[in-house]
């Protein structure tokens, strides 16, 4: 998963440098497998994403380097009933995050492993918040 993510990195940087994209933030979203590749991205290479959003995801490496992840705002959206992405691994990736400087938001939802309509709405919040709109 190590290499996955930084090869992930890589390609994120190069395709915003060949896209011009500038100092545009880069958001990652992700649900299920999504969101563990971006939660490592932001572990092990973290330099073109400033902000993501991370639904039922769980910490997928057992040891990661120290990366600097200040500016970086992370929502982690969990179901209290998820059997996959149990509460137990969405806290420990949120504290995995915020121990390396994230701003790390966690919203729960009643139910399993699904992207709630709730999760939706307080995702979208958090995104406008977070994350200007930007016009090319």
């Amino acid at each position: 998963m190590t290499a996955r993510a930084d090869e992930l990195g890589t390609f994120v940087t190069a395709a915003r440098d060949r896209y011009d994209l500038g100092g545009r933030p880069v958001v990652a979203v992700g649900f299920s497998n999504g969101a563990n590749i971006a939660g490592a991205l932001l572990l092990v290479s973290p330099q073109p994403v400033r902000a993501a959003a991370l639904l039922a995801a769980m910490p997928m490496l057992s040891a990661s380097p120290p990366s600097d992840l200040t500016g970086v705002a992370v929502f982690c959206g969990g179901g209290t009933h998820d059997p996959v992405a149990t509460p137990r691994h969405v806290e420990a990736l949120a504290r995995a995050l915020s121990e390396r400087g994230a701003a790390v938001d966690v919203h729960w939802h009643p139910d399993g492993h699904s992207v709630h309509p709730t999760t939706i709405t307080a995702a979208t919040a958090w995104l406008a918040e977070r994350v200007p709109a930007t016009r090319t």
